[in-house]
């Protein structure tokens, strides 16, 4: 498995990537095959609870409710918040044991699965959430279309990712896991939002990474022609320091951390 970084746009993405088959037997039965651990609940409570603060701040209109999507769910923290605060909330996620816990434990209406075509026929949302599942999916482009068919007019839709740029660590080994087959830059980012139909109303980056948040686009995408400066020099800067820190001679290894640690090196 490698790496690539487009030296055009600054887009990183895994070549070779798994299979639509590979993908659908890790998350379905490798990728979290039990209930979820008090030390999960205890870390993505938090992250929900940071999002949701985000949102009161950054969505128009958010006291008034509405009805919202969560796009793999997980175990449903995040949708229960959003439930607690006034929303008609729906998730679908394909781990059965989270969805388990997410109706038995929280009460949620959570269908196991994955998002497709077939999901939500006939239902129309005010907010579509994608929190931490667009750097897993094959085509980001064609998920955030789906997602913009089950919103109104009106509807908004969030996404966050892993920012490539800024780990939420110096380092840890599931930013660059196989599940994820795509990386993100703020940049790279609102490309692939823009790409889908929708125009940027705010982002952020966050303690989890960057967050997005977003309506229909008035007119098509036409930003191909002047790609903004992704600076991929220092993506590829950024890759090559994580190979030194895992693999480097030990005292590069330690001096890379810590001139990361003080926002000296990428």
């Amino acid at each position: 498995m490698r790496w690539l970084v487009c030296k055009r746009c600054g887009f990183v993405y895994q070549d070779p990537r798994p299979s639509e088959e590979e993908l659908h037997s890790i998350y379905s039965e490798k990728f979290r095959p039990g209930p979820p651990s008090e030390k999960y609940l205890r870390i993505i409570g938090t992250d929900a609870d940071q999002r949701l603060d985000w949102f009161q701040h950054n969505l128009p209109g958010f006291t008034r409710g509405g009805k919202a999507l969560d796009v793999g769910c997980a175990a449903g923290l995040f949708l229960k918040r959003l439930v607690d605060a006034g929303w008609q909330g729906y998730g679908i996620e394909p781990e059965r044991a989270y969805v388990a816990y997410g109706r038995e434990e929280l009460g949620l209406d959570i269908t196991e699965g994955y998002f497709d075509s077939a999901s939500f026929a006939g239902h129309q949302f005010d907010l579509v959430v994608i929190a931490h599942v667009i750097e897993h999916i094959q085509d980001p482009v064609g998920l955030l279309q789906l997602a913009g068919e089950r919103l109104t007019d009106d509807g908004y839709l969030f996404v966050e990712t892993p920012n490539a740029l800024r780990p939420k660590e110096p380092f840890y080994t599931s930013f660059l896991s196989s599940p994820h087959l795509h990386l993100f830059s703020p940049q790279t980012l609102a490309q692939t939002v823009q790409r889908a139909g929708f125009q940027v109303l705010a982002s952020a980056n966050g303690q989890r990474g960057l967050r997005m948040l977003a309506r229909r686009a008035s007119s098509a995408y036409d930003g191909d022609a002047q790609l903004p400066y992704n600076r991929p020099w220092r993506l590829r800067l950024l890759f090559a320091g994580y190979r030194i820190a895992r693999w480097g001679p030990f005292w590069i290894r330690r001096i890379y951390r810590k001139l990361r640690s003080m926002g000296h090196a990428v």
